[in-house]
């Protein structure tokens, strides 16, 4: 979660980074693959690969910051928003359907990545429920909902570190993912809010979505790296979505030794209270292309169609920075966006 005071700027800053429209990228010079990513906003993605359907993070609920920031100080509750997850999920592309989710990615409990997964559980994934992957605390706060037993696991023993290879976790013949130690960047003047665990029981009426804003902790904050094979041909993703301090969110030199990262998905939000991000993780990782997400203002309503910077952080400088060091292509996607990956 980023929480600033600061106000953000308009879209037009951003030049032609900006994608306000469904994309078709072509990574190699004769593709005969492909891969969908559909951005939801903040770090929600779904990710299409063949028959496999994953997603990430998924949040439509926004909040205007003072409401956020009154909760936070008198203690008050938060919930989802169906209007706002409906409208979400309707933008998904024809052939996309929520019932064949296999796993759900989480990078950390905050609510802004986490709270509309209960509803998700009880009125779109109730047929088949997927897995969800995360840390121990994200799966604590999801055991205080009514979901399917044996769905949550917890990938903090599976974590990769920067001394650590880690152990991969196969989703099915063809996915595998690699969950790796990661760190959330400071909201602002070197403080982090709703840090640590949470293993408190939550305060609710049973089958009530209604909880606690502070009851919604980071725990560890998470990245992974998701390998997608299919015959002969490899694709690999790495995602990111909080900004995190060096080296803390990248794999081994062993692990990325002789792999090619086709696309990295990191995070805008917050990026200047951490030094080195994210220069260091582009020289590492290397990415033919990247997504930067977390950068619009999720403090304002959800299906706005003029869009804001996230308060408290400097996109346009942002941009320039990245255009500055890397070589590759990036984006800055509308919530609402596509991409079909050609490789």
């Amino acid at each position: 979660m980023a929480l600033s005071l600061c106000t953000g700027c308009g879209t037009s800053r951003l030049g032609h980074y900006y994608a306000d429209k469904d994309l078709q990228v072509r990574l190699d010079g004769s593709p005969s693959r492909n891969l969908l990513i559909h951005y939801f906003g903040c770090g929600g993605m779904a990710i299409q690969h063949g028959e496999t359907l994953l997603m990430t993070d998924p949040f439509f609920s926004n909040f205007s910051l003072g409401s956020i920031a009154l909760k936070t100080i008198v203690g008050g509750n938060i919930q989802p928003k169906p209007t706002n997850i409906e409208y979400g999920l309707s933008r998904l592309p024809a052939g996309i359907d929520m019932e064949d989710i296999k796993g759900v990615f989480i990078s950390h409990a905050h609510y802004d990545h986490l709270l509309d997964v209960p509803w998700l559980f009880k009125y779109r994934w109730a047929a088949a429920p997927p897995k969800v992957y995360g840390s121990g605390t994200a799966a604590f706060i999801l055991s205080q909902f009514d979901l399917p037993p044996g769905r949550m696991v917890n990938v903090e023993p599976f974590m990769a570190g920067p001394h650590q290879d880690g152990q991969w976790i196969k989703i099915n013949p063809g996915v595998r993912v690699l969950p790796i130690k990661s760190h959330h960047a400071p909201h602002f003047l070197g403080i982090k809010l709703y840090a640590g665990e949470n293993q408190s029981k939550f305060r609710k009426k049973p089958g009530s979505f209604k909880s606690k804003l502070n009851h919604w902790r980071e725990g560890q904050t998470l990245a992974y790296l998701f390998e997608f094979s299919d015959g002969d041909s490899v694709f690999n993703l790495f995602v990111q979505t909080s900004a995190s301090k060096i080296p803390m969110g990248l794999p081994t030199a062993d692990v990325l030794k002789g792999r090619q990262v086709d696309l990295a998905v990191l995070c805008v939000a917050s990026y200047n209270n951490v030094k080195g991000y994210p220069d260091h993780h582009l020289e590492q990782l290397r990415p033919k292309g990247t997504i930067f997400v977390h950068w619009e203002d999720f403090f304002r309503g959800y299906r706005k169609s003029k869009l804001r910077t996230v308060p408290g952080t400097n996109v346009k400088r942002f941009v320039e920075q990245v255009d500055k060091i890397y070589d590759g292509t990036f984006w800055l996607p509308a919530p609402g966006v596509t991409f079909d990956i050609n490789y």
